[in-house]
């Protein structure tokens, strides 16, 4: 949960102020709850923690950029996983030197 909180710290970076901007929300977005055709397909689960949306300015969907865009979206999930992963790596490395030094 903390990882994902900070994609909206992120956004707030000047050099990323071009980017379309992800937002984390724990709970189900507006989109999906006025939505009954979107609420319906939506299961509880114990191992959801929140929903990502993504805010797309009118430049991101110009003939330029709408592939580049599509693109980065469609590959988001697994860049998230590889990141996820490297993050419990890095942790459990931490963890290992701090019994090794015990």
């Amino acid at each position: 949960r903390v990882f994902l909180q900070e994609f909206n710290e992120v956004r707030r970076l000047r050099e990323l102020s071009a980017a379309p901007y992800p937002n984390f929300t724990p709970g189900l977005p507006q989109e999906i709850e006025k939505n009954p055709d979107l609420f319906s397909t939506v299961r509880d689960s114990p191992s959801r923690i929140g929903f990502i949306a993504f805010g797309l300015q009118p430049r991101h969907l110009d003939s330029e950029h709408l592939q580049k865009t599509i693109d980065h979206i469609v590959q988001f999930r697994s860049f998230l996983h590889y990141h996820i992963k490297c993050s419990k790596s890095h942790m459990h490395t931490r963890m290992r030197k701090r019994v090794e030094n015990l």
